[in-house]
């Protein structure tokens, strides 16, 4: 809290001293932001910067409130949700502060961090979480009798996070009816 002192110098003698104290409103919870956010990584694997909250006033400086920050997961169209998974997807605020540990995604993808502080949300950037992602159908079964081979084989394919066929994949897929 800034103040300002004034003082007032009466007529008369000998002159008479008055001061007082003006001060300025505390700073208000105007919006929050995230200050810190993950970038690429692999999936299941912690993000190497890890998310950082902070509640600011309408000058974007530093508000110190109290409570909790709720983190979630949204992700882009066309990819699949992973799970967030974090020590805690709710962070106290310390000095208007909330920093998240151990947060990572499960699966391949373009994703975007949600924030929510009471009536307060914003979305962090996207980041892109890499490496083989999810199975996709590229070819569906179907058409045959029972004990008859199908007449449309199934054809699986592994696929990054951007949506891309990994060519070179090795990995066995096994199928189960």
């Amino acid at each position: 809290m800034l103040g300002l002192s004034v003082v007032l110098v009466s007529g008369g003698i000998p002159p008479v001293l008055d001061t007082f104290t003006v001060a300025d409103e505390p700073p208000v919870a105007h919006h929050i932001a995230f200050t810190s956010t993950p970038g690429e990584t692999a999936p299941g694997t912690a993000f190497a910067t890890q998310p950082v909250v902070t509640v600011q006033d309408s000058a974007n400086g530093t508000v110190s409130a109290t409570g909790n920050v709720t983190l979630s997961l949204v992700a882009d169209s066309g990819t699949p949700l992973g799970e967030l998974a974090c020590t805690s997807t709710t962070a106290a605020l310390s000095a208007g502060v909330a920093t998240f540990a151990g947060c990572k995604v499960s699966k391949g993808g373009r994703y975007t961090l949600r924030a929510t502080f009471g009536a307060l949300t914003t979305d962090s950037g996207a980041f892109l979480v890499t490496g083989p992602a999810y199975l996709a159908f590229s070819g569906q079964p179907g058409g045959g009798l029972a004990s008859i081979g199908w007449s449309n084989q199934p054809q699986v394919q592994v696929v990054d996070g951007a949506g891309a066929t990994v060519t070179g994949a090795a990995q066995q897929i096994g199928l189960a009816i």
